[in-house]
């Protein structure tokens, strides 16, 4: 992958790569290696050379001995399925909002430029899907401008106390049921289901709602999910 570099030139005269964050924040994933040295605020090193096209799977020569860190740790969290995703290869690779918001979970170092980009990515996509939200202000206007009687206004006045739902939770339910539908099922713990629909949300509608409001949903899925296998056995 061609990436788009910016040189500078620090004290003793070497040039150094600067790390583009306006670039990674568009990748559709990061490799694990990739992630390390993107975290860190490191633009990372070109992957080691293999005689077949494959997904790099060990960190290049040359990384910081607090990259080997991280890496290590990182994996270690792919391993346990702590990013829950359902990209391909998935054993290897990350989609940056997870990887962002399972470092602040872990209070773990994720470059400020970097994870500001992704914010900013993640909530321009979440008002390209919602349009732009109404104050107040500009609904009670928008209302006086088309009333022309009372039976309108009254016509009018409960379509407002009706906005559309923030989040699709038929699609939140759908997909439930496509993990579950997966060769490994649901996770065994309602935890890990928990933090997969969390960034599930992030990533589909560039935010995320209450842990609260999913972790009730979850609890009533497994409740009953226990009570059906109880009654059959």
């Amino acid at each position: 992958m061609a990436l788009p570099l910016e040189l500078s030139v620090d004290e003793h005269g070497s040039e150094e790569m600067e790390l583009s964050a306006f670039f990674w924040a568009r990748q559709s994933y990061w490799t694990l290696e990739e992630a390390a040295q993107l975290c860190l605020g490191f633009e990372p090193l070109p992957a080691p050379e293999y005689d077949e096209i494959v997904y790099s799977a060990e960190l290049p020569h040359g990384v910081e001995r607090e990259v080997e860190e991280l890496y290590d740790i990182i994996c270690r969290a792919q391993v346990m399925h702590e990013f829950q995703t359902d990209l391909a290869d998935s054993a290897i690779v990350v989609k940056p909002p997870a990887l962002l918001r399972w470092c602040k979970s872990k209070d773990l170092p994720f470059d400020e430029n970097l994870a500001q980009e992704i914010s900013n990515l993640s909530q321009r996509r979440a008002e390209d899907v919602e349009g732009p939200e109404l104050s107040d202000s500009d609904i009670n206007a928008n209302v006086r401008d088309g009333e022309k009687s009372e039976e309108e206004a009254s016509v009018a006045e409960p379509k407002l106390r009706h906005r559309p739902p923030k989040y699709d939770w038929d699609l939140f339910y759908a997909e439930i049921i496509r993990i579950a539908n997966t060769p490994d099922g649901l996770p065994e713990t309602q935890a890990t289901l928990k933090d997969h629909m969390l960034s599930w949300f992030i990533e589909l509608f560039g935010e995320e709602p209450s842990d609260s409001s999913v972790k009730k949903k979850i609890i009533k899925i497994y409740k009953y999910l226990d009570e059906v296998k109880k009654s059959q056995g």
